[in-house]
């Protein structure tokens, strides 16, 4: 760390509201991420940082990939021995709304094509059930 990086961060700390102003928008943003990973059932570790860790499973790597692409740095923690989970920092309102929103479009593309995969696999043509049944098709796929 160079001297006007010191010198920055020990006028930050010595702003207290500043301080406070910070701790309380990572708390607030940090509880409001882990409703958005409780939401979509994923499993996350508790946390008092500014990050939260969080088992994504093992599409992992392609959902990082998948992030970037959309601008949006995630950090994968393979490297720590857990390949299935990444760390979410916690940042501001509108950072977080932006990862939210291409967090859920990532997870719903890789869905969609895991879906479209198994329907391949097995020769099923749920659009054709669909037409016979009502539209009954996306209910039948989800039971399978």
């Amino acid at each position: 760390m160079n001297a006007a990086a010191q010198a920055a961060a020990v006028a930050a700390l010595e702003d207290q509201a500043f301080l406070r102003k910070v701790v309380q928008t990572n708390a607030t943003e940090r509880a409001r991420l882990a409703a958005f990973f409780e939401e979509l059932k994923l499993v996350q570790l508790p946390s008092q940082a500014n990050f939260i860790m969080v088992h994504v499973g093992p599409k992992a790597a392609e959902i990082n990939e998948a992030m970037l692409r959309k601008g949006v740095i995630l950090r994968p923690l393979k490297s720590y021995g857990l390949p299935e989970y990444m760390r979410i920092s916690v940042g501001s309102p509108e950072e977080n709304d932006i990862f939210m929103k291409a967090f859920r479009e990532t997870l719903l593309a890789l869905e969609s094509r895991e879906e479209r995969k198994f329907d391949n696999a097995f020769g099923l043509d749920w659009r054709g059930f669909d037409r016979c049944f009502g539209g009954m098709g996306h209910e039948a796929r989800r039971r399978v």
